[in-house]
């Protein structure tokens, strides 16, 4: 049986989203001395810990387009032989 302790989201807003977290799941902050880190924890005590960790990081979605392989010929990629036709002949986007 596997057990999660706590789940970790990265947020701009700490303060911000540690008050809708408390109210969307019925959280508690566990006492910590950080400014850019709060755990919350089920206040019944059943459930896994939800730590907010105020890191700023950019989001690319969706990933950038391998430059070889399936990604490598995706219509208007400009690669050579490239129609830029959506259809049966054009090539798939990878799957993640």
């Amino acid at each position: 049986m596997i057990r999660v302790g706590s789940i970790v989201l990265r947020v701009d807003d700490l303060q911000r989203q540690a008050e809708f977290w408390e109210a969307a799941l019925d959280y508690v902050r566990r006492a910590t001395e950080s400014d850019d880190f709060v755990l919350l924890r089920p206040r019944d005590g059943v459930g896994p810990n939800l730590s907010l960790d105020q890191v700023h990081s950019t989001v690319q979605v969706p990933p950038s387009a391998p430059t070889t392989g399936r990604g490598a010929h995706w219509p208007g990629s400009g690669e050579a032989g490239s129609t830029g036709q959506v259809g049966p002949a054009s090539a798939c986007p990878p799957i993640w």
